[in-house]
């Protein structure tokens, strides 16, 4: 499982009977260690799987919710009572 986002303080959700039944395990780690210490071996390899899994649909992005910084207030209650979507803020120039 790769699930990225960490720094959002937001429990991982993942179902129980795969732990349990095909004895699977979670690791977690820090993502630019893992780059800084592997450096270009393994990275494009991962990159690659990342991009065909993505271009499948086996994974896909979080949805956003695009946003002008006037709607903070909106964005931020909806963030609170949902987690289904990323509230991105689009500034002016």
């Amino acid at each position: 499982m790769l699930t990225y986002g960490g720094m959002s303080k937001q429990p991982t959700q993942a179902p129980i009977a795969p732990f349990i039944f095909k004895n699977i395990s979670l690791r977690a780690f820090w993502m630019m260690t893992w780059i800084r210490s592997h450096k270009d071996e393994n990275l494009q390899e991962l990159l690659q799987k990342l991009a065909g899994w993505m271009k499948s649909g086996e994974i896909a992005p979080t949805p956003m919710v695009k946003r002008s910084i006037e709607d903070y207030k909106d964005a931020l209650i909806e963030a609170q009572n949902k987690f289904d979507k990323k509230q991105v803020f689009f500034l002016k120039k």
